[in-house]
């Protein structure tokens, strides 16, 4: 049965996980109060939570190897990540620059080369990133539509979006040298 937790776990001594020591019922009323429980833990089984907590015990955090930091946050992906197509429409080329969307656009890949980047902007994929933080105000006829548009659709009123002093510039985050995401399908996959 999925979701449900085990009581008087040995191996979390220290109590850390404080929803190991309810019962089912009492774990999802806990959730509900609590923003700093995952809700992966819903959905794993007791066998699958069992086995990750005593996995997490022996291994090293991801922070001993290396840096971790959250990606951009658009708060609106499909208007800030686009094709090719959408920045000539809008006339964007002068704030753009290159960014993969999805993991699903690697396939199977590890390594991402300059190739396999070409082939998504040919095949009309959401490939670029739009950064106006260096846009002027009504200095482009073109840009400033796009903006309406972003309006039109309510992003400036977005929770991310209204805490900017512009609703349309994105807070850049500085590439790394590897990446992974969060949303991987099957597995996570490192990608360099």
């Amino acid at each position: 049965r999925k979701g449900l937790f085990l009581n008087d776990l040995e191996f979390d001594k220290n109590k850390k996980n404080k929803l190991l020591h309810h019962a089912a019922d009492k774990c999802r009323r806990l959730i509900s109060q609590d923003e700093n429980i995952k809700w992966s833990s819903l959905t794993l089984s007791d066998y699958e939570l069992n086995f990750l907590t005593r996995l997490a015990g022996k291994l090293k955090s991801i922070g001993s190897y290396a840096t971790s930091r959250p990606g951009i946050v658009t708060a609106a992906n499909s208007f800030f990540i686009v094709s090719k197509r959408k920045i000539e429409e809008y006339s964007l080329q002068k704030y753009v620059s290159p960014i993969i969307q999805k993991s699903q656009f690697f396939q199977n890949n590890i390594v991402f080369n300059e190739s396999d980047f070409n082939e998504l902007v040919n095949s009309n994929k959401p490939s670029y990133f739009i950064d106006l933080s260096g846009y002027i105000k009504n200095s482009s006829e073109r840009v400033e539509d796009y903006l309406k548009l972003g309006e039109s659709l309510e992003l400036h009123k977005r929770y991310k979006c209204q805490r900017r002093k512009n609703w349309y510039v994105v807070p850049k985050v500085p590439p790394g040298e590897g990446f992974f995401f969060k949303r991987c399908n099957e597995y996570p996959k490192l990608h360099k």
